[in-house]
């Protein structure tokens, strides 16, 4: 009675140490393809900026120009995000009401539609001020870089001003 007793006990952690390890081998090998598929998308990554510039493509003159355009027009326009952010709380709290009022709704959408629209103009003339300090090349890889944060389906630049016949991969 002992042996079976003995030889069922060690059956059995035999089979929970056969599952521990599967489990664990398992995980790992869940995981390192997990990895494999980020460290494949970042090297993919690298591939397509490699046909850009991708940090080096302005002087460190340049580059400090450039930050202190951007600081001053993110400064300039925090209080537009501020109020942006107030008339879409207002729409939502309006939207969330039993008995929306349409006019109200159709106000905040249009003060909302202006702000942006104010937003933007002035986003624009702060960044034509980089024309003064960077040459075209650096301009149309600044400005795609933007826009490509804006949204997709933006063209790189040197497709911008594709013409049939031409190399894409010339910027002219």
């Amino acid at each position: 009675m002992k042996v079976k007793i003995l030889v069922g006990l060690l059956v059995f952690l035999i089979v929970v140490n056969l599952v521990t390890l599967g489990s664990y081998i398992y995980f790992r090998w869940k995981e390192n393809r997990i990895y494999a598929h980020w460290r494949t998308m970042r090297h993919r990554e690298h591939a397509m900026a490699g046909k850009f510039p991708r940090e080096p493509f302005l002087t460190p003159d340049q580059r400090k120009k450039l930050g202190k355009v951007l600081r001053e027009t993110e400064q300039q326009l925090h209080p537009f995000y501020r109020k942006n952010f107030q008339l879409q709380k207002k729409l939502y709290h309006q939207l969330l009401n039993p008995q929306p009022n349409m006019d109200s709704i159709n106000a905040y959408l249009a003060q909302i539609e202006s702000l942006q629209t104010q937003i933007h103009h002035k986003r624009i003339e702060k960044l034509l001020e980089t024309k003064s300090f960077l040459d075209s090349t650096q301009q149309r890889i600044l400005f795609w870089r933007l826009m490509k944060g804006g949204g997709r389906g933006v063209p790189p630049p040197h497709m911008l001003h594709h013409q049939p016949g031409k190399s894409y991969y010339n910027f002219q």
